[in-house]
């Protein structure tokens, strides 16, 4: 048992130390719905870095806006060779159902950026425009570093707001509590790096 604590400290600390500098960002500058059914996204990129990986969402919101995790429609994380290049960042093709009358967010991450960012749409949209923010709980659980991807630093981050109240974590409440207990603790931690670990996890406020 002391191994197996050695081991996971030894996991967080090397997640902490080895956090990168972001310095990439995302900015979806247009949506457009499709006959076809699809939906195409214009994203400008500043400072991509080299192979990329993208992870997209797209949720069903309400007429506020408002959207949990429980209403994404559509999630998919893209590799290089999986996009098209475009002279300021990358173009994205959706295959979706979109409803006629539903409102929709589009929320896109990447593995070198730190906040993603996010877009609302109908099935009227064919405009460009600025990015929206969403409603309530919107993203992965576990995402503490809101980049769209679970990673072991979002164990790190969670683990150093658990050990100070202080240190502040950008990621909703909800989003980072995965055990259910309304409290921030090493238990959200160690799922988080659980499902890092193992994809077929299954976080305990999921299963409520």
């Amino acid at each position: 048992m002391k191994r197996f604590a050695k081991m996971i400290t030894a996991v967080f600390m090397t997640a902490a130390m080895t956090t990168s500098v972001f310095r990439a960002a995302v900015d979806i500058t247009g949506v457009t719905v499709n006959s076809d059914g699809t939906v195409s996204a214009e994203v400008t990129v500043t400072e991509p870095e080299e192979n990329m990986q993208y992870t997209m969402l797209v949720y069903k919101t309400d007429d506020a806006g408002s959207c949990t995790i429980d209403d994404a429609v559509y999630i998919n994380q893209l590799k290089s060779g999986e996009y098209s290049d475009t002279s300021e960042g990358v173009s994205f093709v959706i295959t979706l159902d979109v409803a006629e009358g539903q409102k929709y967010l589009l929320r896109l991450g990447a593995t070198e950026t730190q906040t993603p960012d996010e877009y609302a749409f109908d099935s009227t949209t064919d405009t460009t425009g600025g990015g929206t923010s969403g409603g309530e709980t919107t993203g992965l659980y576990g995402d503490a570093d809101l980049n769209g991807v679970l990673t072991a630093n979002d164990s790190a981050v969670v683990l150093s707001g658990a050990l100070d109240s202080s240190f502040e974590i950008k990621a909703e409440f909800e989003l980072v509590d995965v055990d259910g207990d309304g409290e921030i603790t090493a238990s959200d931690a160690a799922q988080i790096l659980t499902k890092v670990l193992n994809s077929a996890y299954g976080f305990s406020v999921e299963s409520e």
